[in-house]
């Protein structure tokens, strides 16, 4: 088994299997409700509607999204993702590293894949041009797991889909703004870092999707919670329809409450 991914709307899950198969299950049968053939798949993810679901097959570089009403059919848009330029400076031939996390967005407009080396990658869900990302979330201090520890993902989506949150190097966790823009080579950098309480590096790391709260862990489990401080208009006040937008515009200060340790 490489991933479960159970349903936000109902009682149905997902699993991925090295056995080659993606199966559907619902919790009030012991049998399975459908069965992918799909090679390598990795991992699985719903989007926020419980309808469409992504799987992920690294070894065709491809992410492939079906309607759950409409599975035994083929996939209705196939993702290609490649970065020879970026990759080729790491290893040559360029080699993308291993994928540890598929996630959608709360909008559904964007899907995540987390991977163990030295960059994340951003999906347009609704992309006309599937071969490309929308960005590049780089890690400066390079990866969380040099020793390709197996998790569930470094990196997640904050619930209103506009930051990122991920560990990076051996201490510290850092955020990217998606708002900001990316450079031209379509690399977005973390706007600030959040090492001063990080006791070691950040293996996982998840958001709670309600409450303003994330979690990291490695041998330790750390818990962090935000202080949202919005940044005042600038002179001369500003139009309605950008209210909305200010309102989100903020400054992010983290400190970890509490550590459990073992």
């Amino acid at each position: 088994m490489t991933s479960l991914e159970v349903s936000p709307v109902d009682d149905q899950f997902i699993s991925c299997s090295n056995d080659d198969t993606v199966r559907v299950w619902d919790l009030r049968s012991h049998n399975c409700a459908g069965l992918l053939n799909i090679t390598a798949p990795s991992l699985a993810a719903f989007d926020p509607s419980g309808i469409i679901f992504a799987v992920a097959a690294q070894s065709a570089s491809a992410i492939l999204l079906y309607d759950l009403r409409n599975y035994d059919k083929q996939p209705f848009t196939t993702f290609t993702l490649t970065d020879d330029s970026f990759l080729s400076q790491y290893s040559y031939p360029p080699r993308m590293p291993a994928w540890s996390k598929l996630e959608f967005s709360n909008d559904g407009k964007h899907m995540l894949i987390g991977t163990r080396g030295q960059a994340h990658y951003v999906v347009d869900s609704f992309a006309g041009d599937t071969a490309q990302f929308v960005y590049r979330a780089k890690r400066p201090n390079g990866p969380t797991s040099p020793k390709k520890l197996e998790t569930s993902g470094d990196i997640c989506f904050t619930p209103d889909a506009r930051y990122l949150v991920g560990g990076q190097g051996e201490r510290g966790v850092v955020v990217w703004d998606s708002w900001m823009p990316a450079d031209e080579k379509k690399t977005l950098k973390p706007f600030i870092e959040l090492a001063e309480n990080t006791k070691s590096m950040a293996s996982v790391v998840s958001f709670n999707p309600k409450m303003n709260l994330f979690a990291t862990a490695h041998k330790d489990v750390v818990c962090y919670l935000l202080s949202l401080i919005p940044i005042a208009p600038p002179p001369g006040g500003v139009e309605p329809n950008e209210c909305i937008i200010l309102h989100y515009i903020c400054q992010i200060r983290a400190s970890g409450f509490f550590v459990l340790e073992y």
